[in-house]
């Protein structure tokens, strides 16, 4: 009994790593780089790894971004992933995008995420507020029907079906701001995650 569990519970997590390249992926910068993570084009404010600081402490590395306000590039806080981030969310089962951050300036941040695909634009409905104190926190955002609001004319099954950018950003426009960011993980449905969970219960067990 306990063997066809774990096969049946394995099958189903190695078919969902198989659907997305986006499940059980975390981004803690550890490696130097900034995993992916960047603007998009030409910017005096790139995204930079710093080696140290992160919400681990001492030699915790994460990912600094900032903006400088006024117009054009680098005017906006937002950072994008069009790499590992890109793919089928619906059918890898990830329903929301956790994260470490801290305000590093002196302007309170309104984060949220903005979601790019085949079928449009969606963004947090409901965006974090992140006060201007240099604290990091661990927080999360959905990405389902309840949590997301369409930019235009959109079809959000489609869009969660080929995602093809992934931003993380302060979306009210041009402002002065730096934020740090560590530990950017994808949340599986609860489904999956009890499935998840039992099979790390009954390898105890063995």
């Amino acid at each position: 009994m306990k063997r066809w569990m774990l096969g049946m519970v394995c099958t189903f997590a190695t078919g969902a790593a198989m659907a997305a390249p986006i499940v059980g992926q975390v981004n803690d910068f550890e490696d130097g780089t900034t995993q992916g993570w960047g603007v998009g084009g030409p910017s005096p404010n790139p995204p930079a790894n710093v080696a140290d600081g992160g919400p681990g402490g001492a030699g915790d590395a994460f990912l600094r971004f900032a903006s400088s306000g006024g117009s054009g590039a680098g005017s906006r806080l937002s950072i994008q992933n069009t790499t590992q981030w890109a793919g089928d969310y619906l059918a890898a089962g990830v329903n929301g995008i956790s994260f470490d951050i801290a305000n590093l300036g002196t302007t309170p941040l309104q984060i949220a995420l903005r979601i790019e695909g085949a079928g449009g634009a969606f963004s947090s409905l409901t965006p974090l507020a992140i006060p201007a104190d240099g604290q990091w926190r661990s927080v999360s955002l959905g990405i389902d029907d309840a949590s997301l609001s369409s930019v235009g004319p959109t079809d959000l099954n489609a869009t969660l079906s080929d995602v093809f950018r992934l931003r993380i950003e302060d979306g009210r426009g041009a402002l002065v701001a730096t934020a740090g960011i560590d530990n950017i993980r994808a949340l599986p449905e609860p489904g999956s995650l009890a499935l998840l969970s039992l099979a790390a219960l009954v390898l105890r067990r063995r």
